[in-house]
């Protein structure tokens, strides 16, 4: 379609040309067209909250997984110190 205003082909999808800012109605064809798009971004939402929601999570791990080694490795330390000291006599 072409724009009445300025003459410029009309961006599918639009409810504005989008050179001069004129609104033009959507016709019947273009209507199943602009229920396709909105679909569509719907989907694209979902898509980037679920990747989103992934990244949170590994870059918890990323940062939780230092900390749970440093204290199991302190945990092992204490036990080893303990069953040191039973062998020597609690010196």
């Amino acid at each position: 379609m072409i724009c009445a205003k300025c003459g410029k082909e009309l961006e599918r999808g639009y409810p504005v040309c989008l050179n001069c800012g004129q609104r033009w109605e959507v016709q019947e064809g273009e209507e199943e067209e602009k229920r396709e798009i909105k679909q569509y971004n719907k989907n694209k939402n979902k898509i980037n909250i679920v990747v989103l929601v992934i990244a949170v999570v590994l870059v918890l791990a990323l940062f939780m997984f230092p900390m749970v080694m440093t204290f199991m490795g302190l945990r092992q330390m204490a036990e080893t110190y303990e069953s040191l000291q039973s062998i020597s006599g609690g010196m």
